[in-house]
Parts: structure tokens; C-alpha cells; sequence
């Protein structure tokens, strides 16, 4: 199984054959709960992609002018794109921009990056700090993400 790609129903399994290692079992419990949750985290932007570029095309300017303009949800919407369609460099780019625009997600994508080691090394503490970023401009994904982190290192 490659652990890079594990999917919520891989970490049950793999959960429940360690049943005798009760750290190791919890660790694939709550690993399973992180990807059941990036699952939804995916759904949810889609959704709000949707919207927004919606409202773009009500007030009559393209995605891309707009983020050349520093709009940091149109940088985030295209840095998504780029991002869904596995082009991570662009992804990187965008995400960058928009997060020092102030944009809370992006900083929390830009964690992922750095976690997952797309376009970038993986890179922990940098993982680290723009998770915190993310949290505290409000992004709820990154706070639960950085608690899930703690309860990790706490056993």
C-alpha cells in the first residue's frame, strides 16, 4: 500500500490490524478522521470556486485580471485550479501570492505543499508555520489540522 496516497478506508484498515498496538492503532484512527476531512475540505472549495467565479462573471472581469490586480481570492481560485489539475508549481505560485494578500486558505494549501512535498521539499517546520498562518487569519481547517498535529505529538 503506498502510504503517500492512503485513503480514509486504507487508515481503518490499517487501524484495525494494529488493534494490538494501541498508539499506533489511534494513529491510523485519527489519519483516517484527517482524510475524511480533507475530503470535505475538498467539496467545500469546490463549492465556494463555484460561487466566486460566479460573482466574477456578474461583474464582468475574468479570474486572472483580477488576480493580476491582487484580488487574493482570485490568486486563490486559480492557484486551486492549478493545484486540482496537479500543476503544482503554478498551484505554489498563486497560493504564495494570495497568502501574503492575507488570504487564510491559501496559507493553509501552502501547509500541504509543504507537508506532502508537492513542488516543494517536504519541509515540516515551514508545514508548521504556515498552518499557524492559516489559523490565525481563521481558517478553521488549519486549526483543527494544528490540533490533530498536537494530539499526534502528544503520544
Amino acid at each position: 500500500m503506498d502510504k503517500k496516497n492512503l485513503t480514509a478506508e486504507d487508515c481503518k484498515k490499517l487501524a484495525k490490524q494494529n488493534v494490538n498496538n494501541s498508539k499506533e492503532s489511534k494513529m491510523w484512527k485519527l489519519l483516517s478522521k484527517m482524510a475524511i476531512k480533507q475530503q470535505d475540505k475538498e467539496i467545500r472549495d469546490e463549492q465556494e470556486k463555484q460561487e466566486t467565479l460566479k460573482s466574477f462573471t456578474d461583474e464582468g472581469k475574468s479570474t486572472e485580471s483580477k488576480a493580476i490586480e491582487g484580488d487574493s481570492e482570485a490568486q486563490f481560485l486559480i492557484a486551486l485550479s492549478a493545484y486540482d489539475n496537479k500543476n503544482f508549481k503554478e498551484a505554489f505560485r498563486w497560493f504564495w501570492l494570495s497568502a501574503q494578500n492575507g488570504h487564510a486558505e491559501s496559507a493553509d494549501y501552502l501547509s500541504i505543499m509543504y507537508a506532502n512535498g508537492e513542488y516543494v521539499y517536504v519541509n515540516y517546520a515551514l508545514s508548521f508555520q504556515w498552518g499557524k498562518i492559516a489559523a490565525n487569519r481563521g481558517c478553521q481547517d488549519a486549526k483543527k489540522a494544528l490540533n490533530q498535529i498536537k494530539m499526534l505529538s502528544l503520544n
